[in-house]
């Protein structure tokens, strides 16, 4: 196992799979990723830096998702794993799949409280 992929909203559960994550990749001595999804109001991506100003409570989001992010980045690094972060302005259900295709992640672990929809139906459903 080269490379394990730990999608996050930042929920204890996702804490609990990010922490299992880790252990699990320091048993393998896996590659880690991490990635966070963040709705946003408009198409962040094509905006120019003036732009994004008009949207400080999503300015705001996307500070304390890259703030999360650089803990779990952290976390792992202390543990000697070398790590990477992702934050993506994408809601679309199947955007981990694609996302896991394109990094070609050999495992995928995820916090759930048992809820199937969205990407989790996706990850846990008969379609896994």
């Amino acid at each position: 196992m080269r490379n394990i992929l730990v999608p996050t909203d930042f929920s204890d559960n996702c804490d609990k799979a990010a922490n299992l994550a880790i252990e699990m990749a320091a048993l393998f001595t896996s590659e880690i990723h991490f990635l966070h999804h963040l709705n946003t109001p408009v198409n962040w991506v094509k905006l120019d830096k003036t732009e994004e100003h008009n949207y400080p409570e999503t300015l705001s989001e996307i500070g304390v998702a890259k703030s999360k992010l650089r803990v779990l980045d952290k976390d792992a690094e202390h543990k000697g794993l070398k790590s990477r972060t992702f934050l993506e302005f994408i809601s679309d259900d199947e955007a981990i799949v694609a996302h896991s295709h394109n990094f070609h992640h050999d495992f995928i672990i995820t916090g759930s409280k048992g809820i199937q929809k969205g990407f989790l139906k996706q990850l846990l459903g008969s379609n896994t």
